[in-house]
């Protein structure tokens, strides 16, 4: 039988830096935070990037991720099924019009293979529109396009390892999203969803 116990952490307690600077061509910004919830409560580097006006080079949230159509949540685990995952990447980020927003990034594929090494020789594609007609109703979508390519590793002899065959695979996905504010209750409550599908996109969620 197991017995019962209790824990007391701030392990996920963050710590961050925030630098902006505006100047004649735009804002310039530099962040970088992260919490103790590495191996050991050692310190995790959650986000560090740079970026000028609408270019952004760095580790943050993928492209592919929609903050804004993310809940509030007090189990650090998250919900299962949405999209969840910061990594580095370089994105562009042009306004059309008032109300639309593109988004255009190239991210680490890091592609996770079991009995092999990942090789990927191109990075994810992520391609995301943003539609804000006003403050109360955001929508979004987003498409994702990725080379998954891995190397066989071969055991042999004494635990000696050599490198096999290279094999590769395409992978897609796509993510509607959005976020609708509920003032009925309170200005502050809002409708949040997110469908998300695709093939080959399971570190993405």
């Amino acid at each position: 039988e197991n017995a019962a116990q209790s824990s007391i952490t701030a392990k996920q307690s963050r710590l961050g830096f925030d630098y902006r600077d505006a100047t004649d061509q735009g804002i310039l910004r530099a962040f970088i935070d992260g919490d103790f919830t590495g191996d050991d409560n050692s310190f995790r580097l959650r986000n560090a990037f740079g970026q000028w006006r609408r270019t952004l080079a760095g580790q943050t949230w993928s492209a592919f991720v929609d903050t804004y159509a993310t809940p509030e949540e007090v189990d650090f685990e998250g919900l299962n099924g949405r999209i969840n995952v910061r990594q580095s990447q370089v994105r562009f980020s042009p306004r059309i019009g008032e109300d639309f927003e593109l988004m255009l990034s190239l991210e680490d594929p890091n592609p996770q293979l079991q009995n092999g090494n990942g090789v990927t020789r191109v990075p994810d594609v992520v391609l995301a529109g943003i539609f804000q007609p006003n403050e109360r109703l955001r929508l979004r979508t987003a498409l994702l396009g990725r080379q998954i390519r891995g190397q066989e590793q071969i055991t042999v002899g004494d635990n000696q390892e050599i490198e096999g065959g290279v094999e590769k695979a395409y992978a897609w996905g796509l993510s509607l999203s959005g976020s609708i504010t509920t003032p009925r209750f309170d200005g502050r409550d809002k409708f949040q969803f997110q469908l998300n599908y695709g093939n080959g996109i399971g570190r993405y969620v």
